[in-house]
């Protein structure tokens, strides 16, 4: 077991997934012989020096070096951990399979639930964010750009506000899905028996995983309302100790390394800048 999932559905996944196929997602492939080729995806070259090998379902570039099976070719090519790696290529196949989180398991099915309630959730906040003339709104919009993050900024990272008044909860409901599993999600609690939004009178920040999937939030305050920054809680799609902030953009760009910082507009002003 790897990550809470099974041997068998890892074998699963891999008995699923073609790496001819898979490798022609990103690079043209030619056949010669038994054999395919294609240009490495890992580095610059006009001769195809890439082997894919169907009958072990290995690859090896004899020009980098760099080789292995299917998952360690989307970990590579992802950024990601074997876990995750397994993850993608199960949706890739339509394979839902089990991780056994907590002490519980969590299905595939129930992770991607999550996932959509917080991507319908994520466009929600960015239609108040850009659309919605209240005052409320109209003060988030002025903060950003207060803070050099106008412009074409909110558009490029999705970036929302947060009006509170279960107005999201009742956005959601509209939507089909179920009061618990938006608390599940992390974007509604429950109190007083009564389902309210999580986040209010905030700009929201989406936290997005390395395969792009919107999986939790960060909030911050335009008053000075305590906490200044309200954060998603672990969830079954969300886990604190496993996603960073942006990193789905930083992986693309590693070959001078990383630049950490502590806050959501740290981060963005640094991309924002060319770094």
């Amino acid at each position: 077991m790897a990550g809470g999932i099974s041997d068998e559905d890892i074998q699963k996944v891999r008995d699923a997934t073609d790496i001819v196929a898979l490798f022609s997602e990103y690079t043209p492939v030619k056949q010669r012989g038994r054999d395919y080729w294609c240009c490495c995806p890992f580095h610059q070259e006009k001769t195809p020096s890439c082997k894919l090998d169907p009958s072990t379902q290995l690859w090896h570039c004899f020009g980098c070096g760099e080789g292995g099976d299917i998952f360690s070719f989307v970990m590579k090519h992802d950024g990601v951990s074997f876990p995750d790696a397994v993850r993608t290529l199960a949706q890739r196949a339509h394979i839902e399979i089990s991780s056994n989180e907590r002490g519980r398991g969590v299905s595939q099915s129930k992770r991607a639930l999550l996932q959509e309630i917080c991507q319908e959730s994520a466009s929600f906040f960015h239609n108040q964010l850009m659309r919605d003339p209240s005052p409320q709104a109209a003060a988030a919009r002025e903060y950003l750009s207060g803070r050099g993050l106008g412009g074409s900024v909110p558009n490029d990272w999705n970036l929302g506000f947060a009006p509170g008044n279960q107005k999201l909860v009742n956005h959601l409901r509209g939507k089909g899905f179920q009061f618990n599993d938006m608390v599940e999600a992390n974007v509604a609690v429950s109190r007083n028996g009564r389902y309210q939004d999580r986040f209010y009178n905030r700009v929201m920040f989406p936290i997005i995983d390395t395969t792009g999937n919107i999986v939790a939030f960060g909030g911050r305050v335009l008053d000075d309302s305590k906490p200044k920054y309200l954060n998603s809680a672990d969830t079954p799609a969300f886990k604190k100790s496993r996603h960073l902030f942006a990193l789905n953009y930083a992986r693309k760009h590693t070959e001078n390394g990383f630049i950490l910082c502590e806050g959501y507009m740290d981060v963005i002003a640094l991309h924002a800048a060319g770094f």
